[in-house]
């Protein structure tokens, strides 16, 4: 819109010099400018005194001044719903919603940190990756393409022994910035099927069974119970009752009851994750394995008794490797010793395993009738 080069005092002046009587042509010769303005001039300001004039003036720079910060708070509330729908929490993600708006709305640099709330000096020097962090965030790449099922939690339990000070929370921040998550496995819905009926045992020790029961106290702290019972007899082997009961905790439980009654030969349990173990994983087993290596004497009994694994061989080397000629082990087995090699079934392995306890061992044969078998009978 054009400025007048006339103010409306001078306008307002014009306007009274009418009123008293003189010509609008005269006027109008005599001030320079046309009839038009004139009467425009006076639909405008017609009856108007100087300060009125001034008032008007002061209020449409006030109006002027309130569209222009009502467009500016439209142009924020755009830009904000255009970069983010909720308002980011972390740095790194107010850092790049800043460089939207400065590069998608043209809003310079200071209104664009001031809107995600961030410090012009945090969007000008972003943070620095070291190489600890890098290394992690590697290692926690490679696992989860070896392990492909491992969530954030089971990846964490294996990096605990190479990286003792992460905490899980780290873990699944880098586990997420590289979109590692594991799709949640939809329920597939089989055809009811026939159950087939459990064989009844028909002697003492065939098949145990042990289920954990929970309950709480008084006080509303939970404890866990677990329970062995002998299928034929009905009988109670042993009940344990704790606030935790691991899975080393549940082997020596039935080491112990193994020791009176002699080990069954099967152990029936449900389908629930109660017994699963994850000691190798989150490196308990390794402590476990220290503390066993500074006992002064480590009785192993009923040695070669079931079938062993590949995993079985390596946990007995390396205990072995931790006792061998610093402390003393004592091995109780029914299967004689010439025919621990074959049990073994690793020719390297059973060399070595039997090279450390063999060779330079005591040997004690006992001969007789079995005492589990009498106990049996009876």
């Amino acid at each position: 819109m054009k400025k007048s080069r006339f103010t409306e005092e001078q306008i307002i002046g014009f306007l009274k010099q009418a009123e008293a009587g003189m010509p609008i042509k005269e006027l109008c010769r005599q001030g320079g400018f046309s009839d038009a303005t004139f009467y425009k001039w006076r639909a405008k300001y017609g009856g108007m005194q100087a300060t009125d004039a001034k008032r008007l003036r002061e209020l449409e720079g006030e109006n002027a001044k309130l569209k222009r910060l009502l467009a500016e708070a439209h142009l924020d509330i755009h830009a904000l719903k255009d970069v983010f729908g909720v308002k980011p929490l972390a740095p790194q993600v107010r850092r790049d919603a800043a460089t939207q708006m400065i590069a998608q709305h043209h809003l310079s640099e200071r209104r664009a940190c001031r809107l995600v709330g961030l410090s012009r000096d945090s969007y000008r020097n972003p943070p620095v990756v070291d190489e600890a962090t890098q290394q992690l965030s590697a290692k926690i790449v490679e696992i989860a393409q070896v392990r492909r099922r491992f969530g954030y939690r089971r990846i964490h339990d294996v990096l605990r022994p190479q990286f003792p000070g992460v905490n899980h929370k780290r873990v699944y921040r880098l586990y997420s910035q590289a979109q590692l998550a594991v799709r949640k496995r939809k329920k597939i819905r089989r055809a009811a099927s026939e159950r087939v009926p459990l064989t009844v045992p028909t002697r003492v020790n065939e098949v145990w069974s042990m289920d954990f029961v929970s309950d709480s106290l008084a006080n509303g702290r939970r404890i866990k119970c677990l329970t062995v019972a002998d299928d034929f007899t009905h009988e109670c082997v042993d009940i344990a009752v704790d606030y935790g009961i691991s899975g080393q905790y549940v082997t020596r439980l039935l080491d112990r009851a193994a020791i009176f009654r002699g080990y069954p030969a099967a152990v029936r349990t449900d389908n629930g994750p109660e017994f699963t173990c994850r000691a190798h994983g989150d490196g308990s087993f390794g402590r476990r394995l220290a503390q066993l290596a500074r006992i002064d004497l480590l009785v192993i009994d009923d040695f070669a008794i079931a079938p062993v694994t590949a995993a079985d061989r390596n946990d007995l080397l390396e205990l072995l490797d931790d006792r061998v000629g610093s402390r003393s082990t004592l091995i109780t087995s029914q299967l004689p010793v010439s025919n621990w090699h074959q049990w073994l079934d690793d020719p390297t392995l059973a060399d070595a395993i039997l090279d450390r306890i063999v060779h330079s061992a005591q040997k004690i044969a006992l001969k007789g009738e079995s005492l589990r078998k009498k106990q049996d009978s009876v």
